[in-house]
Formats: C-alpha cells, sequence, structure tokens
C-alpha cells in the first residue's frame, strides 16, 4: 500500500489499539517518577508461598508511538512473533520481580494535585505529600548486581516478614541512572478495616502479570512499524 492507503491504515490499526485497551480492567500498577518517596506496607510476608511476591521476565519495544512489555518466558504465551530490533538482532527479555503493596502515601517534589499536602522535608525542601491508602502492585528490575532484590531481600531477613512494618522506597534518577533506596522504617501506619478484608481478593502477583502482559498476542505491521496488542488475558 503506498499514500494515503497506508497511512490511514496505521491510523486504523492504532486505532483499535486504543479502544482494546479501554476495555480493559483498570491496572494497579504504581510507576515510580524521579524523586518519589513511597511509604508502603506489603500485602504479604515474602516468604514461603507468598503468592503476592513474584519474578517475571518481560520483553518491552516501542510499537509505533507506544512502548509494550509483552510476558516472555511462559508456556502461555507465544513470543515467536515479536519483530526483531531495527539491526535485526533478537530482543532479550528483561527479568523483573513485583509485589502488592498498602501505599500509605508519596513523598513527591512537585505539586501535581490540589489535594497534595505541603510538608517541610530534611534540610526545610518542601515535598508534597500524596495519600493513596490503596493496594498496588510495584515493579522492579533486579538492577545491576541484583541490588534493587539484595536490598528487598535484607528486609525480609531483618524483620523475618516482608509486611511486618512499612517500607519506604525511593526513586532517583532517569533511564539506566535509575536507582531505588528499598530501607525498613519504624513508622506505624495503620491499614484500615475494609482495606484488611480487601486483601483477599487480590489476585497472585503471576496471574497479575499475565492478565496484563500475556495472553495472544497480535502484531499489526505497516511498513517499518510495528504495532502489538496483547489480548485474551485476564483483563481483556
Amino acid at each position: 500500500m503506498n499514500g494515503i492507503e497506508r497511512i490511514q491504515k496505521s491510523l486504523d490499526d492504532e486505532k483499535e489499539l486504543r479502544e482494546n485497551k479501554v476495555i480493559r480492567e483498570p491496572a494497579k500498577d504504581y510507576w515510580f517518577k524521579d524523586g518519589d518517596q513511597v511509604f508502603v506496607t506489603a500485602a504479604g510476608p515474602g516468604t514461603g508461598d507468598d503468592l503476592f511476591l513474584a519474578d517475571y521476565w518481560v520483553i518491552n519495544f516501542k510499537n509505533g508511538r507506544y512502548w509494550t512489555d509483552v510476558l516472555a518466558k511462559d508456556d502461555r504465551v507465544d513470543t515467536s512473533t515479536i519483530p526483531p530490533k531495527d539491526d535485526g538482532t533478537p530482543r532479550w527479555p528483561a527479568r523483573k520481580f513485583a509485589f502488592w503493596g498498602f501505599i500509605h502515601h508519596i513523598l513527591r517534589t512537585t505539586k501535581t494535585s490540589a489535594e497534595m499536602e505541603p510538608i517541610e522535608g530534611p534540610g526545610g525542601r518542601i515535598l508534597f505529600k500524596e495519600t493513596i491508602n490503596d493496594y498496588r502492585v510495584l515493579h522492579f528490575k533486579f538492577g545491576r548486581g541484583h541490588n534493587n532484590w539484595n536490598q528487598l531481600h535484607d528486609i525480609i531477613d531483618d524483620w523475618g516478614s516482608l509486611n511486618k512494618g512499612v517500607m519506604k522506597i525511593k526513586r532517583s534518577g532517569a533511564g539506566i541512572d535509575t536507582l531505588y533506596n528499598l530501607t525498613k522504617t519504624d513508622r506505624v501506619e495503620e491499614i484500615p478495616e475494609d482495606k484488611l478484608k480487601e486483601k483477599s481478593s487480590l489476585i497472585p502477583i503471576s496471574d497479575y502479570v499475565f492478565g496484563r502482559y500475556g495472553g495472544q498476542i497480535t502484531i499489526y505491521q505497516t511498513e517499518s512499524k510495528y504495532v502489538v496488542e496483547s489480548n485474551d488475558g485476564m483483563f481483556s
């Protein structure tokens, strides 16, 4: 196809992708921004058969204007149709881990809503407090030398259980320079009774990531551009 037909087809493909995303269930992921300080209590202990903490593999690539994560190394997902890099080399999956956590509040460096409360941070710096009081899924790469994972592991070793107290997780930097600092705190934060009851309805992390990134992959190709849709998963 040339000219107007090619362009119109690419617009139609992207429109279909957007519309199919709209009908998905609302995501419960929390994505850190540079400078965020998140105060969170893990939903599970992180030990034994804790279903609220799991690792997974994803292939990440740009489809037109969109970045897409597709679950990899999972027998339920066929990744053979994912296009290679521009130089023809295959795309290798990245290993991540994630856990359900009850986020009490977040301290941000900028005010993004009228509800955020200004507070004075260390050295007199003004930060803005955003109250969440809800469960979210927090995702992390393992980090260089498994640094992010080792920090979480240290907290479990010290506390004996990941959900014993409130953790502070801070992100700094961006791109390949992103760093996370995971520490335990002595804060006392209550989880409302109705939210404690909600914990029993949280799905295992392995099922959650399959619903977000797994299922049947349909590839839309327009010359050098690919648009990928993951459907037939839990949230289709």
